[in-house]
């Protein structure tokens, strides 16, 4: 099911494993596919339709890149991916959402624009709404729909306001900072055990340059270095605490909270906590 509607993909398994549901509904030429995926990171080749994904998140967040772009999409959020051109989604967490597949015909030329975009909950309600009411509906009212009038319907919605992290919206200095530090808390907290999680990557995901994430770390009196480091020791540390863990080598902890090498892991456990991660399992 998944390759027919996405052509070629490829799934990174996080090392506690995958699994995933797909629920696919087609309604006035438009498919619906409710997935469900445990934590991963989904490698899409370009599919022979031109075309977009639009990907309502309905539960947890994830990261998409595709175009050089990097996005975060919550909860309640929405972005677009373009079906004819490779992408890539990752899950640090659990995660729900709705992706809809929107063909290029009768398509507006600034759809290009939403790609890898952000869309807040505000921005994405109003089209989450009209999703939730397709789900719903029955299949007698979906056969009465027209297809083109719907198509036109989701693209007018998409094209009502510009994507949150669009760098012309005018916003209080001092408000957008505030924003930014809420936004990048967020993105740190999701995004923790991705070994590839850097400033570049924050930078992208908030629409800002390396130095405005690296400026903003300082603003709270630390580095970016600094607070992945103390935020992956400290969820290695209640992993290490987790009973239903216990059986797990502590190696694969050290990899699943984004530490790269094990050795540096253990040196930097000892340091922070005073004893090996071992001792600390056992409860010293």
């Amino acid at each position: 099911m998944a390759q027919r509607t996405f052509g070629d993909i490829a799934v990174q398994a996080a090392p506690e494993g995958f699994s995933a549901t797909m629920a696919t509904r087609d309604v006035a030429a438009l498919r619906l596919v409710d997935v469900q995926s445990t934590a991963a990171r989904v490698n899409g080749s370009a599919s022979r339709r031109a075309g977009w994904y639009l990907l309502f998140n309905r539960g947890g967040a994830c990261m998409l890149y595709q175009r050089g772009r990097t996005v975060g999409v919550e909860d309640g959020e929405l972005s677009l991916l373009r079906s004819d051109e490779s992408f890539e989604i990752r899950f640090a967490q659990p995660n729900r959402m709705l992706v809809v597949c929107l063909p290029a015909i009768g398509a507006p030329g600034a759809m290009d624009d939403r790609v890898a975009r952000r869309h807040g909950r505000h921005e994405a309600s109003v089209v989450g709404a009209l999703l939730q009411r397709l789900q719903d509906m029955g299949p007698d009212a979906a056969r009465q729909m027209d297809p083109a009038t719907l198509h036109r319907a989701l693209f007018d919605l998409l094209m009502l306001t510009p994507p949150r992290d669009d760098p012309g919206q005018p916003a209080l200095p001092a408000t957008r900072r505030r924003l930014l530090l809420d936004r990048l808390d967020g993105l740190v907290a999701r995004y923790v055990s991705d070994p590839d999680l850097d400033a570049a990557m924050l930078g992208r995901a908030l629409g800002v340059s390396v130095r405005h994430v690296q400026a903003l770390f300082a603003s709270q009196g630390t580095t970016l270095g600094t607070h992945l480091l103390e935020q992956r020791l400290q969820l290695a540390a209640r992993r290490l605490r987790d009973p239903g863990k216990r059986r797990e080598r502590i190696g694969s902890i050290a990899l699943e909270s984004g530490f790269g090498d094990v050795s540096h892991f253990c040196r930097a456990f000892r340091r922070r906590f005073g004893c090996s991660a071992g001792a600390w399992r056992a409860g010293a």
